[in-house]
């Protein structure tokens, strides 16, 4: 039986694999900003100056 110090093993898993690639940014979504009535307001002026929300 061969001692632990004499096995010896041909296959490197780690280098196997290529290093991942971060993705690129025009191809990642971006998140849609959450709705508050700052960016979702719209308010309509009349004729007669009043603003209506």
């Amino acid at each position: 039986m061969a001692k632990k110090e004499d096995s010896y093993d041909p296959y490197d898993l780690c280098a196997c694999y290529e290093p991942e690639e971060p993705v690129p940014e025009e191809f990642v979504e971006k998140p849609e900003p959450k709705k508050t009535l700052e960016n979702t307001a719209h308010y309509a002026t009349d004729i007669d100056g009043t603003e209506y929300y």
